[in-house]
């Protein structure tokens, strides 16, 4: 496993990823990330888990894998849904649909489309990786959200997680990373919204083994 540090936030913490240590060319290439929302710990806490009990051992050898556990390190330190600069990290992707409205302080959309340093690494790393699927942990309602065809890899994680697939969160979400994702990088992406506030060991290690078997059937849907 390697591990680097993208970047540091405006407080001076870590942006920390997580990867494969294997080199060459991947078809299967999986971005899998949480900690968007501070206040959302259950998917920052599987991924720590999936990482410490070393569940990336379980993925297909021809899989190409890397972690983001925590996207906004200070909204997770702050236990707050905003970052440190107060803005809503999940309205401030440069989707085609980012509005300055700021509908109510929990998501302020920032000054600028990717003003943020959050959103600017994660859109970096977006471009760097290539991903072939993206797979981004929140909590609100359980549901296995879906931006552009994420295949067999949606219908493992419903089935092992009980969650509905849907194309609608129910609501508009100007300036998302899943949007943004799709539209601009044409990265299928599913959303997977953990149930609100369950905790890590009313998931674990569920959770974690459906991650594996979604990566490892998208891995052999492309061979």
């Amino acid at each position: 496993m390697k591990h680097q540090v993208l970047s540091k936030t405006v407080e001076g913490r870590a942006i920390e990823l997580y990867s494969s240590a294997r080199v060459g060319s991947f078809r299967s290439r999986v971005l899998i990330k949480a900690g968007v929302h501070g206040d959302e710990p259950e998917g920052v806490q599987l991924l720590e888990r999936f990482l410490k009990e070393k569940y990336f051992e379980k993925f297909h050898q021809d899989a190409f894998w890397s972690i983001l556990p925590t996207s906004n390190p200070d909204g997770v330190a702050l236990s707050q849904r905003v970052n440190a600069n107060g803005v809503d990290l999940n309205r401030n992707f440069p989707s085609s649909d980012w509005s300055s409205e700021i509908r109510a302080s929990r998501y302020h959309p920032g000054p600028h489309a990717g003003s943020e340093l959050e959103t600017q690494n994660i859109c970096r790393l977006v471009e760097q990786i290539r991903p072939s699927l993206i797979i981004s942990l929140h909590n609100y309602q359980p549901m296995v959200n879906v931006n552009g065809d994420c295949g067999v890899a949606a219908e493992v994680l419903a089935r092992l997680t009980g969650y509905p697939i849907t194309n609608d969160m129910g609501y508009e979400t100007p300036g998302s990373f899943g949007r943004w994702a799709w539209e601009q990088c044409k990265v299928p992406t599913i959303t997977l919204e953990i149930e609100d506030k369950v905790g890590i060991d009313a998931i674990w290690p569920r959770f974690g083994e459906a991650l594996v078997e979604a990566v490892n059937a998208h891995t052999e849907a492309l061979h």
